[in-house]
């Protein structure tokens, strides 16, 4: 797991929660002030998977964040 700030932190173990991810990396591009993150995830429970579906299943994760955030991009995909 690659999460800096307290934030990055608290959004990476949501996604390890739910998903049990082998890699999850999380950073603030904006500067440091919440408003948009880089984040990338490598789960096992993406196999068989569409990048859109592996895309909902970390949205839905993180819906309550993401409604702060300005903007966010996500990269996700199967070991």
């Amino acid at each position: 797991m690659t999460a800096e700030t307290e934030a990055e932190k608290n959004i990476a173990a949501k996604i390890q929660a739910g998903l049990n991810a082998q890699s999850i990396s999380v950073a603030d591009t904006s500067g440091g002030c919440g408003a948009m993150y880089s984040i990338q995830v490598v789960s096992e429970e993406f196999k068989g998977m569409s990048i859109v579906k592996q895309h909902q299943l970390v949205t839905k994760l993180l819906k309550e964040q993401i409604a702060e955030w300005h903007g966010f991009q996500l990269v996700t995909k199967a070991p």
